[in-house]
């Protein structure tokens, strides 16, 4: 996969460090504008929570979020098309990219959806229980707290397999002659002088580059703590199933409620997400959070009762308070940067992200403001142990 030899063709324009979506996505653009990378994993690439996310194109309550993630997640949904059809003509990969449509369950702010659907130009629809009984009578529509309060239909939302596109992004990253990709890289020890890193040491010689990006999701920190730099970014854990429904059940749709959701793949399965609990680096899976997630599906409908369960996993989200993403150069080294902190959304954001983090990196003139995304915030190692 990608060159393991290195020789006198060390030096690249860019080191990414993390091979999820986003340090992909950003290693694509990079390839694109003619840049040498090099994109370095401790592990495979794409195993972490771009791989055991739901695939959801599209925040969850997309109103609830800051504006410039919604700048952000409305840009991506533009570059998607071209993007899944480019990946898949190239590598002859089916991402499975396909409009489910988004219904969610009556929601006490419906007045700031509808208003953040006019301000965006996204289609919402509110319907009724007749509608919902003709088009979806699988779903309890009565269990609300509102009996009969109207739901919200999103028909322009999308979904795609992860697991596939994360394997469509590697095989063309693996075919570009001027990417090198470096999974399974345990030892990263860094040179660092003058403000500025001069080498990163491997098992497979030394790197060098003249821009480095720690992004890594949840395990940014571990990259940018041997920066000298502290960023506010923690492991999210959320635990998520894979169901197969009974024959008399055939959700088209993606639903949501309450904060869970159910997700219909093409080949008739569900999956069913998910929790949100902070634990740390743990990913262990339990039967009570199954239990937990089970019921939240049949609540929303209830012939999933009849339904067998297939898998169960976990993972880690790179979870930030501010629920905005961090893209920009660390204040302490000079060719030092962060890509990282989507939280839930890394999926939904990755194209527009990966496209600025480029922007950013090559002095280009930036699609979208970029000021709400610099890591202004981030904390210096040596400050912190003078706060002690």
């Amino acid at each position: 996969m990608g060159s393991l030899n290195i020789s006198n063709k060390n030096i690249y324009d860019q080191i990414i460090l993390g091979g999820g979506v986003i340090g992909l996505l950003t290693a694509y653009e990079l390839a694109l504008q003619g840049c040498r990378v090099a994109l370095v994993d401790k592990q495979l690439f794409g195993q972490e929570s771009s791989w055991s996310g739901g695939g959801i194109c599209s925040p969850l309550y997309p109103w609830r979020h800051p504006s410039c993630v919604s700048r952000m997640s409305v840009l991506s949904q533009t570059l998607y098309p071209k993007l899944i059809n480019s990946l898949k003509s190239s590598t002859g990969i089916d991402s499975e990219y396909c409009q489910s449509g988004l219904l969610i369950k009556s929601l006490a702010d419906e007045a700031a959806a509808i208003q953040w659907s006019k301000k965006y130009q996204w289609n919402i629809e509110v319907k009724n229980t007749n509608w919902l009984a003709r088009n979806h009578s699988y779903l309890n529509i009565n269990d609300s707290t509102k009996k009969n309060a109207p739901w919200l239909w999103l028909p322009d939302i999308y979904q795609l397999r992860n697991p596939r596109f994360i394997k469509a992004l590697v095989l063309y990253l693996t075919n570009c002659s001027n990417v090198d990709l470096f999974p399974n890289t345990k030892n990263q020890y860094w040179e660092i002088n003058n403000k500025k890193i001069i080498n990163l040491k491997t098992e497979h010689g030394n790197l060098k580059a003249n821009q480095y990006i720690a992004a890594a999701g949840a395990w940014t920190n571990s990259i940018t703590s041997q920066w000298g730099v502290v960023v506010p970014i923690e492991p999210v854990h959320g635990q998520m199933l894979l169901m197969q429904p009974p024959e008399d059940t055939d959700i088209k749709t993606i639903i949501l409620s309450d904060g869970y959701y159910l997700i219909p793949r093409a080949c008739g399965r569900i999956v069913i997400g998910s929790t949100m609990v902070m634990k740390g680096f743990c990913k262990r899976v339990d039967a009570s959070t199954q239990n937990i997630l089970l019921q939240q599906a049949c609540k929303m409908v209830p012939s999933l009762s009849r339904g067998e369960l297939i898998a169960q996993w976990s993972g880690l989200r790179p979870g930030m308070k501010s629920g905005i993403p961090w893209l920009g150069r660390l204040k302490n080294l000079s060719n030092a940067y962060i890509h990282a902190g989507h939280f839930r959304n890394g999926l939904v954001l990755a194209p527009a992200s990966a496209r600025l983090m480029r922007q950013i990196l090559l002095k280009q003139k930036t699609t979208i403001d970029v000021n709400e995304y610099q890591p202004s915030n981030s904390h210096d190692l040596n400050q912190l142990e003078k706060e002690k």
